[in-house]
């Protein structure tokens, strides 16, 4: 890895692109397993830079890509056998009471982001995830 790599930097609008792209991927049939192939990761550096204007490496993407994955199982295990919540639309959130929030923000911290806002494109991240 070369360490002058500048760190990528990733806003709402970049990282919807690179899920969409990721998904198109996955449809094509270039992530055969639980890592996209060869060609998957060629057409994501591809199609990012012809999205966004923003060239990207692979491990920059990957890194990226693994961020998503870890956040969705966060998402997931706060979820995980719970029934009887809703959904705030508007927030694109569990709405729960703050009890809950409380009991689930102390058995995994790094979920408290998610009570203010959920997860980009969830129906997409299941589908890669």
């Amino acid at each position: 890895m070369d360490s002058q790599m500048p760190w990528a930097s990733w806003d709402r609008a970049k990282t919807e692109a690179f899920i969409r792209i990721c998904v198109d991927e996955l449809q094509a049939g270039n992530k055969p397993g639980t890592h996209f192939n060869r060609t998957g990761w060629e057409n994501l550096i591809c199609k990012f830079e012809v999205f966004t204007n923003i060239k990207y490496s692979k491990i920059q993407l990957k890194n990226r890509c693994d961020g998503l994955k870890k956040e969705w199982g966060l998402w997931k295990t706060l979820l995980r056998g719970e029934t009887g919540l809703g959904w705030n639309h508007e927030k694109r959130t569990v709405d729960a009471t703050p009890e809950w929030w409380q009991r689930k923000i102390r058995e995994h911290p790094e979920a408290a982001k998610f009570r203010e806002r959920g997860p980009i494109l969830v129906a997409d991240q299941h589908l890669l995830f």
